[in-house]
């Protein structure tokens, strides 16, 4: 057994300077860095406009929304936007309870990205 760590799925749809990332499974201190790397290697790449769909997101944990912080402000210090498409309602009271709401663009339409 590896301890009940469940792991991050990421599957990336790219066209041109957009890429769709959905996310599966828990967002924690063990994958976020992982989550970073990826989302910056595709801005690294050209990539401008960025979506995270969080639908399968099960878990994430204060280690996980500083990587989504650390993305999105890489994102807008290039010009870029990253856009969290359709969280769960629990995803968005913790967005709304940390004072995040207000600093992520968030869509409820799958098709936003």
């Amino acid at each position: 057994m590896d301890g009940g760590s469940v792991k991050l799925d990421m599957q990336t749809d790219r066209d041109g300077n957009r890429a769709a990332v959905v996310l599966v499974g828990e967002l924690d201190m063990l994958n976020a860095p992982d989550l970073t790397d990826h989302l910056t290697a595709l801005l690294d790449d050209g990539v401008t406009e960025l979506s995270v769909t969080l639908t399968g997101l099960e878990f994430i944990d204060s280690s996980g929304l500083s990587a989504l912080i650390g993305v999105h402000q890489d994102a807008d210090a290039r010009g870029g936007r990253l856009t969290l498409v359709s969280p769960h309602e629990r995803v968005v009271r913790l967005l709304h309870v940390t004072g995040l709401g207000d600093v992520f663009e968030v869509s409820s339409d799958l098709r936003a990205h």
